[in-house]
């Protein structure tokens, strides 16, 4: 849908007729303000779930006051505390933070540390390679990838695991008055 159209006659037929006992939407940014906004003007009371494509200060702000109690899963660069203070992991997400902020002038996103992550996955097995750096040998490394701390957690690779990463790199997070807030 064009996201700044509401969706209230869907939602209305929906909630009418369906007693929903969650909202899961799979949208982000703006479009998922929306969403959440229209959920609320129709009286919609039940949690409502996202993606980690919420993890996004313009979700937080766009859905305003409506965004209350929204949660989504994601990484850990929203609150970096949640790395465990004085880890290796703390300090690599935190200098990032510190350089991402200088350069641009405002916070990284989820998806900034998603970035970071990725190239330097990809310059680390490229150090590695022995002989000619080709396609198959850049994937061969990057599949030997072993204990990397970036962003997004601690990253262990191999043939038949591209993500690398485990539930364990994932914080369950809820949207309090325009800030993410972890849940315990």
């Amino acid at each position: 849908f064009d996201y700044p159209t509401p969706f209230t006659t869907i939602g209305r037929r929906t909630v009418s007729n369906v007693p929903a006992q969650a909202l899961v939407m799979w949208s982000a940014g703006k479009e998922a303000a929306t969403v959440v906004k229209n959920a609320r003007d129709l009286g919609l009371e039940i949690p409502i779930y996202g993606s980690h494509g919420n993890a996004r200060k313009e979700f937080a702000e766009g859905a305003g006051e409506a965004g209350n109690g929204v949660r989504f899963a994601a990484g850990k660069i929203l609150v970096p505390e949640t790395y465990g203070e004085g880890t290796e992991a703390y300090k690599v997400a935190t200098d990032f933070i510190t350089r991402f902020t200088e350069k641009t002038g405002s916070a990284p996103s989820t998806f900034a540390g998603h970035a970071y992550d990725a190239l330097y996955l990809i310059v680390e097995a490229a150090k590695r390679v022995q002989g000619e750096l080709t396609p198959a040998a850049l994937r061969d490394e990057i599949e030997k990838t072993s204990g990397f701390v970036g962003i997004g957690g601690t990253f262990n690779m191999s043939p038949t695991d591209h993500n690398g990463l485990t539930k364990d790199d994932l914080t369950l997070y809820e949207v309090k008055d325009g800030a993410f807030t972890v849940v315990k």
